[in-house]
């Protein structure tokens, strides 16, 4: 019932208005951008390739990983920066985002309390493509995905 229940519900929503919030996308990434700069966070893109005509999920879950990466460079790195860079080619979109931030001193005895980069490795998985997150060599923290653009397998 209670699953029946939630079905009803989200079909009574079909009436309301559309929602008002533009759609994530990696066309949007300046939008993005400007938003971080003016927070106070300075974030260099570097793009190559077309965006304009990558798969939906390819790019929405470029445009997440992103976004959830600039999050923790905000809350965790001690330097309020970072380096965005995004490459298509011809069968996958790379992104990766780079900070220098040294970030808080680990507690390993307490839990992390997020979820940020389980859910970037979700997105990126989901579509069959590969994830990767952790410190650089000396300073900073690296997230990589790589995510294919296509037939996911």
């Amino acid at each position: 019932m209670v699953e029946l229940r939630s079905i009803l519900g989200i079909l009574r929503r079909a009436d309301e208005d559309a929602p008002r919030a533009p759609t994530p996308s990696l066309v949007r990434l300046d939008e993005l951008v400007s938003r971080s700069n003016a927070a106070g966070l300075d974030v260099q893109v570097d793009i190559e390739g077309d965006l304009g005509s990558l798969p939906r999920n390819v790019d929405v879950a470029a445009y997440r990983i992103i976004q959830e990466s600039r999050t923790n460079v905000a809350r965790h790195a001690d330097r309020a920066g970072a380096v965005v860079r995004v490459r298509a080619a011809a069968d996958a979109l790379n992104v990766e985002v780079l900070d220098e931030g040294s970030g808080p001193t680990a507690a390993p005895d307490l839990p992390s309390g997020g979820n940020g980069i389980a859910g970037m490795r979700e997105r990126a998985t989901a579509i069959g493509g590969s994830f990767e997150a952790g410190p650089r060599p000396g300073r900073g923290f690296a997230v990589r995905a790589r995510l294919p653009i296509g037939e996911a397998p």
